[in-house]
């Protein structure tokens, strides 16, 4: 996804906490000659600024110990930090978001990043229990949602993220209903 944005001219900082990943990001970032439109942080996002242990490796890998599929062995030491710890840029932004279940934990600490449903949209892998609490609290900052369906947007109410058992990338738009009705029909 770095790559793809920043192909699209898009200014892009990263948060990578897995020694190898950070490495091929790293160096696709150098192969395809991105260095002025990326920002790479070698760390994870939470709700603190500490060092932590992340459990597994490549993707998949977890903050929490108790979601690892790998053995409980298999952890490397990294920073984390809270997005509010840093200076993004004040300009519409889409934050992209896959933890692993730690998305509660990221946007705790996304200071009023949030709250700004004005300037920036999140898609957000989640799921299954995590759905209704990280739903709701974008729907009460001012956030349309969706699921991100194959070549469909589906819009989500409240009743739906109560009963929907589903994991997969949730959108969340604050767009005037013109631009929100466009959005949605490039892709019925």
């Amino acid at each position: 996804y770095v790559c793809l944005a920043a192909h699209h001219n898009m200014s892009v900082t990263a948060f990578e906490p897995i020694d190898a990943n950070f490495k091929m990001l790293r160096d696709n970032i150098a192969a395809n000659n991105f260095y002025g439109q990326c920002k790479l942080v070698h760390g994870a996002i939470g709700d603190q600024t500490r060092i932590t242990k992340i459990y597994g490796a490549f993707s998949g890998a977890t903050l929490l110990e108790e979601k690892t599929t790998k053995p409980k062995s298999m952890f490397q030491v990294t920073q984390m930090f809270r997005l509010s710890d840093f200076q993004l840029c004040k300009e519409p932004t889409l934050f992209l978001m896959d933890v692993e279940g730690y998305e509660s934990e990221v946007l705790e600490g996304a200071g009023g990043l949030v709250e700004d449903s004005t300037n920036n949209s999140w898609i957000i892998e989640t799921g299954g229990k995590r759905l209704s609490k990280i739903g709701r609290r974008m729907s009460n900052a001012g956030y349309s949602l969706f699921k991100i369906g194959v070549h469909k947007l589906i819009e989500l109410d409240n009743s739906d993220l109560d009963s929907t058992d589903w994991g997969g990338n949730l959108l969340c738009v604050n767009l005037d209903i013109d631009r929100l009705q466009k959005l949605v029909s490039k892709y019925e």
